[in-house]
């Protein structure tokens, strides 16, 4: 629709470009302040965007950009409108990335199945760091609530089986003992495991305790594929 006047409003385009992708994705954001008599308008962020995420306050947004001439570099959008943005990192060796704004609020996740190396980048030291070298790709990956710990699976001798690593000394903290299907984080210390027996457990992997978590289903038993946790109520879904 870029060529239809009007349909479109082209901002984010301050700093220099490259040439655009001609890989047939573009990223668009829906402005709710921006109407027209046809509706909401939406707003062109950036030419050549290969993954997005929000901050965690929903203030900021990172993206890989990957445009024609080959760069590839990690950029955060100060404005949700894409009006002003920087270059976090360039020369980032990622071919399929996906990223995750950790709830720390200044380390950004880039989780990579093509290359097989998961990255982390910090706001602060402005560095890029290799993590969980052992996660199996295509696998769950999930943040704490603190930011300061990733969960994300790992092949061990029981099967895949979940894994904290620490964000702080960029190490394994801790590893859940039997094979995991799905898990959740209940708080930043303990997580919902559901196993390959089709069990649930709390893990508080702090103290190394674990224990059954207590459930009747009325359609027999259950076989949990994937877990949401409603800390606010206390729920899981």
């Amino acid at each position: 629709n870029r060529s239809v006047k009007g349909q479109y409003i082209p901002l984010g385009e301050s700093p220099e470009q490259g040439p655009a992708a001609n890989n047939g994705v573009a990223t668009w954001l829906i402005d709710s302040e921006r109407r027209t008599a046809k509706g909401m308008q939406p707003v062109l962020l950036n030419e050549s965007i290969r993954d997005i995420t929000f901050s965690p306050d929903g203030a900021q947004i990172g993206y890989f950009y990957t445009p024609a001439d080959g760069e590839k570099s990690l950029v955060r959008a100060e404005g949700i409108d894409g009006t002003s943005w920087m270059r976090l990192a360039i020369k980032v060796p990622a071919d399929n990335p996906n990223l995750t704004w950790l709830n720390n609020d200044r380390s950004i996740l880039l989780t990579d199945d093509t290359t097989g190396q998961d990255r982390l980048f910090d706001s602060v030291s402005q560095e890029i760091t290799n993590i969980m070298p052992d996660r199996i790709r295509g696998s769950l990956v999930l943040g704490s609530p603190d930011g300061g710990k990733v969960a994300y699976l790992a092949n061990s001798a029981a099967g895949p089986t979940v894994t904290i690593w620490n964000l702080v000394d960029n190490n394994i903290q801790a590893v859940f003992t039997q094979a995991t299907t799905s898990f959740v984080w209940k708080n930043d210390t303990t997580l919902i495991v559901a196993t390959a027996d089709n069990n649930l457990w709390y893990w508080d992997f702090v103290n190394s305790k674990t224990k059954p978590m207590q459930f009747t289903s009325a359609f027999g038993a259950l076989q949990p594929q994937k877990l949401l946790y409603s800390r606010l109520n206390q729920t899981l879904f």
